[in-house]
């Protein structure tokens, strides 16, 4: 009797093995699929031209400190001002940021549609967090900076989704960046990442979560723990922020546009509407995005330095 209650004590025990060996196996395949974006996933490359839209534009490239090739789109400024909008994770230049950089465009502004490695016809791989930071938004930055009839003084950001976290962290190094928007941003990676995992792999996250976040660090070097945008937005002050987040938001979670508010410090808003999923606003309400962010833009960049900017009222 003892040995057969012994053996099915090892018995489970050996299951129990497999089951954690075969989901730490399936987490590190899902943690690779977290972070690259397949050449043959149909979000990779742009749909459209700004051509779509009855835009002028110029093909554009620059190379990254760290030797990549990175693609965009330039559209040339009428006022003097530009800004970089940088689309999010999987995305590419013709999903929603075409239509957001022709707003700000009929407006005067010069865009600038960026990518980051890994995604549409950039070179890399796979994403990555702190070097898409650090050499990716720096190198484009650097070019709008050097675009004919713009003033360095008039340069802003409008990141969606990872892009806008990826803004976050690159204007609290650059003080060249004088104001931003985010729509959608992610204030953690360790925050959103249930949310992701749930959203992008399908699979349960209290099973998985722990697997994943081992696989990123160990495989690919991306340290959850340092992930986290609340230090960042914290150091953009005395600069700008404008944030925007839907309560509906099942990508990265609802709470990260509060949080977000939380850790900024003034000058800083937020647009919260309920109802509204993730990157939502744009489709749902254009005429009010196009009047609250331009407007915030025409304060903080076109405004003469005697006068005093606000943000957008009714928030």
């Amino acid at each position: 009797m003892k040995r057969t209650y012994k053996m099915i004590l090892i018995g489970t025990g050996l299951l129990a093995l497999l089951m954690v060996v075969g989901l730490a196996w399936m987490a590190r395949t899902q943690a690779a699929r977290l972070i690259q974006h397949p050449s043959d996933a149909p979000t990779r490359f742009p749909s459209r031209t700004p051509e779509a839209l009855d835009l002028a534009y110029e093909e554009v490239q620059v190379n990254t400190a760290d030797g990549l090739k990175l693609v965009g789109w330039y559209l040339p400024s009428r006022n003097g001002a530009a800004i970089l909008v940088q689309h999010g994770f999987r995305g590419n230049r013709s999903s929603s940021s075409l239509e957001i950089g022709a707003m700000l465009h009929r407006h005067g502004y010069g865009v600038l549609f960026s990518t980051i490695r890994g995604h549409d016809r950039s070179d890399g791989d796979r994403f990555d967090f702190k070097n898409s930071d650090e050499y990716d938004l720096a190198a484009w930055f650097l070019f709008l900076e050097k675009q004919p009839a713009i003033d360095p003084e008039r340069l802003g950001i409008f990141g969606q989704s990872l892009g806008g976290a990826l803004s976050i962290r690159y204007a609290a190094r650059n003080p060249a960046v004088k104001a931003i928007v985010t729509l959608s941003a992610p204030v953690s990676f360790n925050q959103t990442l249930e949310t992701g995992i749930r959203y992008f792999t399908g699979l349960p996250p209290i099973l998985f979560t722990p697997f994943i976040k081992y696989w990123l660090g160990t495989d690919w070097g991306m340290v959850s723990d340092k992930m986290d945008q609340a230090p960042s937005v914290r150091r953009i002050s005395p600069r700008p922020i404008f944030l925007l987040h839907g309560g509906a938001d099942t990508v990265v979670g609802p709470e990260s546009g509060h949080l977000l508010l939380d850790a900024a410090r003034e000058p800083k808003a937020l647009w919260f509407e309920p109802e509204l999923g993730h990157v939502g606003f744009f489709k749902k309400q254009p005429e009010a995005v196009e009047k609250r962010v331009v407007e915030f833009f025409n304060q903080h960049l076109l405004l003469e330095a005697h006068e005093e900017p606000t943000l957008p009222a009714g928030l």
